[in-house]
């Protein structure tokens, strides 16, 4: 009989004794990361970003190099006042073969520019597509740190305040267009003069408001990658800083509200497993002294 009893009892102990080691375990083991999917990666993958964005500054830096060489040594200005007076005079007399002739010449150094300008842009519209692509994982990073994140929300503002300095759809400047390399690409093609006759005024029309659309191209890309050093400046410095808070935001990345809740909830599921164990074996370990008395 005292057999029959202690073995009910050492069961019982031995259940005990193997849920409290199943608690102790899930409440002394670290809690796990929290899943964020993509915005979580992109710490992981910020090496990668970082030598993606500094290749296309450094393609840029070399493309602006030669552009601005050869705007310094070939005279644009007067290539395209020249092109534009021959159009005028043209389109007094669309006849004049000499003047034809002349304008095909004059649209030769414009059309030399305008692949100079379209190389520039192209640059250029590399590299602020991977520096906006650097920018869109700082903050996929920054967001992936929960609570942490908030001492960097100042230094977001300089980053969005900047970027309203681009012409639309990117900003607010308004004052220039925004165009691209392939815009250029067709104002090159179109200068060629190739498709102009001496009676064809309509041509030279269309011709003349080309060698417009140049100059205000010119413009507007010179602005445009003009604004780009600052921006990759801007977000070299937010990268800094973010990694500086990542660095000594804690193993988990778990905002503290989070982690409160969540060393809550553990604790309590552990209590109500002692509180059930407890209520489950007590009254069978009773029954089965009874029943052996």
């Amino acid at each position: 009989m005292k057999a029959a009893m202690r073995n009910p009892r050492n069961a019982m102990a031995l259940s005990l004794l193997a849920a409290l080691v199943v608690l102790l375990v899930a409440w002394l083991a670290p809690l796990p990361r929290l899943v964020l999917g993509e915005e979580e990666a992109a710490a992981t993958r910020m090496p990668q970003t970082r030598s993606d964005v500094a290749r296309a500054k450094s393609n840029f830096e070399q493309v602006e190099t030669n552009y601005k060489n050869y705007v310094a040594t070939h005279d644009v200005g007067a290539a395209l006042t020249t092109l534009e007076s021959l159009v005028r005079a043209l389109q007094v007399d669309p006849t004049s073969a000499g003047q034809l002739t002349g304008l095909q010449s004059a649209a030769r150094p414009v059309q030399e520019y305008g692949a100079q300008l379209k190389a520039y842009a192209t640059a250029g519209e590399a590299y602020f597509a991977q520096a906006k692509h650097y920018d869109d994982e700082l903050m996929a990073w920054t967001r992936s740190l929960g609570a942490d994140s908030e001492s960097l929300r100042p230094d977001t503002w300089p980053i969005v305040e900047y970027l309203k300095l681009y012409p639309p759809p990117t900003g607010e400047k308004a004052d220039y267009a925004n165009v691209s390399a392939a815009d250029v690409d067709r104002l090159e093609v179109a200068l060629g003069g190739a498709a102009v006759t001496p009676a064809d005024k309509s041509t030279l029309v269309q011709f003349q408001a080309t060698i417009a659309d140049l100059k205000s191209a010119g413009r507007s890309i010179e602005y445009v990658e003009s604004l780009h050093s600052q921006y990759f400046t801007l977000l070299q410095n937010y990268d800094t800083k973010l990694q500086a808070v990542a660095s000594g935001s804690g193993a988990s990345n778990l905002s503290g509200s989070r982690t409160i809740i969540a060393t809550a909830t553990n604790l309590l599921v552990g209590a109500a497993l002692v509180v059930g164990l407890v209520a489950i074996l007590l009254p069978r370990g009773r029954k089965e002294n009874e029943a052996a008395v």
